[in-house]
């Protein structure tokens, strides 16, 4: 499965977070991050080594200036948060067609997989509305947020 951010250095610790949820859930991940200023090496390194850790790979894709020219923004928000526009940029990138799009204050606090087998399966919309959230100890949730 791909999980798709997009952030700048005004958002980088709430993007940690909510990347953190995800590998409470999940392994065996792509996780992309739209990014448009130069990404701190100390703290790609860092999420690569928690993606990493749950067998998953981490990528950051650099938006250009001239990409985000053409973004009709409203002030409100700074141009990072335009990234979930170029999301099929990606798709070469993965043969995986599971794509989630996350805003970086999102937290994820239970395996989404069962929402991708309700888009590829809706009969089995019965069995995955009975799934628990309570499967998980809190023991294992500390584990996978430590380093």
């Amino acid at each position: 499965m791909n999980f798709v951010f997009a952030a700048d250095n005004n958002y980088l610790s709430y993007f940690e977070t909510a990347l953190k949820s995800v590998l409470c859930y999940h392994e065996n991940v792509n996780i992309f991050l739209f990014y448009n200023e130069s990404l701190d090496t100390e703290f790609s390194q860092r999420i690569g080594y928690y993606v990493k850790k749950r067998n998953g790979h981490f990528f950051h894709y650099l938006l250009s200036e001239n990409e985000l020219a053409g973004v009709k923004g409203n002030g409100r928000f700074t141009n990072a948060a335009y990234g979930r526009y170029f999301v099929d940029r990606l798709f070469p990138y993965q043969k995986d067609n599971r794509w989630c799009y996350l805003d970086v204050d999102t937290i994820v606090n239970s395996d989404l997989t069962h929402v991708f087998d309700l888009m590829e399966n809706p009969a089995a919309q019965h069995s995955t509305a009975q799934h628990s959230t309570a499967q998980h100890s809190t023991a294992q949730h500390t584990a996978c947020l430590t380093p």
